[in-house]
């Protein structure tokens, strides 16, 4: 099998039939159980497949082979860690056909998304979940970084990722029509505005930079929800802590500041939390690599609705108060 599009790669990865005999092979030559069950795994980036119910095999996709390596040295950190209940790393390899395809096998976490059951939640349960979301992340950002070999730590790296994200953000929000034109037309100036306010003498930290209602796992015993598993580090990059929060505070806790907040004493942000903060949370939203502000916007009542970049900030990171969208 050749893959050489992209469209050609979207019709195909989430289809078993077209990877079942690739991924018994496997699990076959790995010794790791059985596979008379597949089932397709959430839909990301690389084709994913959970196995009898106790493994997932990830074949990467041909277009992100670059992530292999960081992916892989990234599990393996991750799972000397007794603090966060990431995947043990089961195997990894390459099958070799008319096209290489790297994979990995992680073990199957128990657990329900939080996107699916939220709803269900009790808000005291919540407020202990975001707190445990806090020390996740704290234990996360703090992981040793001097053994990473496939990810440049310098701050340069990081000061050169968001100038790069800086000059390609209205075409990129353009593109996805994330966001109407007469916000659009603003970036560059907001952006302006708030590069200042960046914290420019950092230690660069691993950032998972996709933790989202997605990553979360949550089981339930007697009627409280406790954090069963923290998935899919195929995003992480080594930056700035602060890059991390966008996704935390929008998705995962959707948009609720009270929560947030609970997040960020969890986690034992040292910083102010005033309007400099909400700006450059604005700002890490408009550069980040996957946020899409229409959702945002929908529940917000409508584009027309809001007039300027200033007004969506105070909408979505209203630090200043409880608040929810």
């Amino acid at each position: 099998m050749i893959v050489e599009s992209r469209e050609t790669w979207s019709r195909i990865f989430t289809d078993v039939k077209v990877w079942k005999e690739m991924v018994e092979q496997i699990c076959y030559e790995h010794r790791l159980v059985p596979a008379e069950k597949i089932t397709v795994g959430h839909p990301g980036s690389n084709a994913v497949f959970v196995v009898d119910d106790a493994v997932v095999v990830k074949i990467f996709s041909p277009f992100s082979r670059e992530w292999v390596a960081r992916e892989l040295e990234i599990s393996q950190l991750l799972s000397s860690s007794r603090m966060l209940p990431v995947p043990k790393l089961l195997a990894s390899g390459l099958i070799k056909e008319e096209q290489d395809w790297p994979y990995i096998v992680t073990e199957m976490l128990p657990g329900e998304r939080i996107g699916g059951i939220w709803e269900k939640v009790s808000y005291e349960n919540r407020l202990a979940i975001a707190e445990h979301v806090g020390q996740l992340v704290r234990t996360l950002h703090n992981l040793p970084v001097s053994k990473v070999k496939s990810m440049d730590k310098s701050r340069r790296y990081w000061e050169r990722f968001v100038e790069t994200q800086v000059n390609s953000c209205v075409e990129y929000h353009c593109q996805k029509q994330s966001l109407p034109p007469h916000l659009l037309e603003h970036i560059p100036g907001y952006l302006l505005e708030a590069m200042p306010l960046f914290d420019g003498n950092f230690s660069p930290c691993i950032v998972n930079s996709d933790i989202t209602n997605d990553h979360i796992l949550l089981s339930v015993r007697n009627d409280w929800w406790e954090i069963t598993g923290f998935i899919d580090f195929g995003d992480v990059e080594m930056g700035h802590n602060e890059y991390e929060f966008v996704c935390v505070g929008l998705d995962l806790l959707a948009c609720d500041m009270n929560l947030f907040r609970a997040f960020l004493k969890a986690y034992g942000y040292e910083g102010q939390i005033d309007e400099k903060f909400g700006k450059r949370m604005m700002a890490y939203s408009l550069l980040h690599r996957y946020i899409d502000f229409r959702p945002f916007i929908e529940r917000l009542g409508g584009a027309e609705k809001i007039e300027s970049l200033e007004e969506l900030q105070a909408l979505l990171w209203n630090i200043g108060e409880d608040h929810v969208v």
